[in-house]
């Protein structure tokens, strides 16, 4: 074999061995790279929930999450809890259910059936609903 052929032969293999290399590291990257896995936080009374017991949780279009719990409801904005129950104007504070309508309202549903909304950092209760509502379920 001449020098020429020896030459090409080498160029070949080594131009081969390149793409094994990449190849392999292509190959062996993704499992060495572990994709993130989600993160969760369990959030408890101790974070400053009412209660550990929730039946309903709602992501306003402000962004805040809404949490109906047997204790009140609460309201999350990322880094803090602020609290409603009846002192704060809820009918009941055993709330099951949230809404938010097309106004931006938030709507709470009590185990009760009594309704209240929230609307520019105040808690409303339908006393007059309430009471009529509470007429038709007897």
């Amino acid at each position: 074999m001449t020098k020429i052929g020896k030459g090409l032969i080498l160029l070949e293999f080594i131009k081969n061995s390149r793409n094994n290399i990449l190849l392999c590291v292509l190959l062996i990257f993704p499992l060495l790279n572990w994709a993130q896995s989600p993160l969760f936080k369990n959030y408890t009374v101790k974070d400053g929930l009412p209660s550990s017991e929730t039946f309903d949780v709602l992501q306003d279009r402000k962004g805040f999450i809404w949490i109906a719990t047997d204790k009140g409801v609460s309201r999350y904005n990322g880094s803090r809890f602020e609290n409603y129950t009846t002192k704060e104007g809820l009918a009941d504070n055993s709330v099951l259910g949230l809404y938010e309508d097309e106004s931006g309202r938030i709507w709470f549903r009590s185990n009760s059936g009594k309704l209240a909304y929230y609307k520019d950092g105040k808690i409303n209760s339908l006393n007059d609903v309430n009471e009529e509502l509470t007429k038709c379920l007897l």
